[in-house]
């Protein structure tokens, strides 16, 4: 009993010094927040598993091995943290980009202007990045272009 208490307390803290590591990496893909979620989940069932292994360790709950479903209750708890929740987020449409991207839009400039957030930033990189004057008046074209396309198929427009 003492020998698996320090077993898991030793990887426990593995596991902790292995999250003090990755403080540096830039969170793109959350993976901080998934560790932490599982380090403080391996924490609790350790902890109720070790207590009812050294508190209850006479009660039938124990004798009948029911202490074992904190272990199988932790590890349907990873799975859902690593893997299911994940793939369902997959499934949820992009707040930043509510349409899919794909080679085309990519390499059409057309196509990915379309979008709002993204001509925004566009527009923010020619003229701070690039401090282009040229390609600022060009794209302020474009735009003004583009409005007056989509007020054309528009039947309510007086332009038709």
């Amino acid at each position: 009993m003492i020998w698996f208490i320090i077993f898991e307390g030793t990887f426990n803290m593995a596991f902790i010094s292995c999250l003090y590591t990755l403080r540096h990496i830039e969170d793109q893909f959350n993976i901080t927040r998934e560790m932490k979620t599982m380090i403080c989940v391996k924490f609790i069932a350790d902890f109720l598993y070790a207590g009812t292994l050294i508190f209850f360790y006479d009660s039938a709950f124990i004798v009948l091995g029911f202490g074992e479903y904190f272990l199988i209750a932790f590890c349907l708890v990873l799975l859902y943290i690593t893997a299911i929740r994940p793939v369902r987020l997959t499934y949820e449409p992009n707040l930043i980009v509510p349409f899919p991207i794909n080679d085309e839009l990519i390499s059409n400039l057309e196509s990915a202007m379309l979008m709002s957030s993204s001509a925004k930033y566009f527009h923010e990189f020619i003229e701070e990045e690039l401090d282009d004057m040229k390609a600022l008046s060009l794209f302020s074209l474009y735009v003004d272009l583009r409005i007056f396309y989509n007020l054309l198929g528009d039947p309510n427009t007086k332009y038709r």
